[in-house]
């Protein structure tokens, strides 16, 4: 007899970078305040839509992932809407931001997100 999956209704930001940091080599860029965030959801999201403006369906409870396509598309924008529309993807209170392939996170979004 198998036992029963537990299930969890979120964890914290810090749980899943202490547990995952080593193995998807990712580093903290922010300050440590976001760390008590809470996940909600057990999946990622491309938040490629929610950066052009589109809300509607933006999984804002989940760990959200960016990659080449995202950073390309922020950087053809010009500075001070790059900085818009990182401000209003950061006020959907998203609980932490993963940048995919060693990418560095453009400085807007650590300073939004602080």
């Amino acid at each position: 007899m198998q036992p029963k999956p537990v299930l969890v209704k979120a964890i914290t930001v810090e749980w899943f970078y202490t547990a995952h940091a080593g193995p998807l080599q990712m580093e903290l860029a922010g300050g440590t305040a976001g760390l008590r965030r809470k996940i909600c959801e057990p999946t990622v999201n491309r938040p490629g839509l929610a950066l052009a403006g589109f809300y509607r369906y933006m999984a804002n409870k989940r760990v959200q992932v960016v990659g080449n396509a995202e950073t390309a598309y922020l950087k053809s924008l010009s500075s001070s809407e790059r900085r818009a529309r990182i401000r209003a993807f950061m006020e959907r209170r998203v609980p932490c931001v993963v940048f995919a392939r060693h990418l560095l996170p453009l400085r807007e979004f650590v300073e939004e997100a602080e």
